[in-house]
């Protein structure tokens, strides 16, 4: 009971090395993220999976890849990619 007691207590704690991890931001344009999710940089590449050649946007922090999105103005995929 004691170990049950102490994770439901971490669970509801409002500070912490944990609960700063995962603090929503929404100043960006990328939606609710984790401050360590929001990009510096965002570039526009062509994906090479297959011969369609989807749009993607690659988002990036301190020049390291952190997200990949599909474009959704770019005629061929219109937002969609690949899983």
């Amino acid at each position: 009971m004691k170990l049950f007691h102490r994770f439901s207590q971490m669970l509801k704690e409002r500070q912490g090395p944990l609960t700063e991890e995962l603090r929503l931001s929404s100043t960006s344009s990328h939606g609710m993220l984790p401050d360590r999710l929001l990009p510096d940089k965002t570039s526009a590449s062509i994906c090479g999976y297959c011969s369609t050649g989807c749009q993607l946007h690659l988002h990036s922090k301190k020049n390291k890849p952190i997200n990949v999105t599909a474009s959704a103005s770019y005629p061929v995929n219109l937002g969609a990619a690949c899983p």
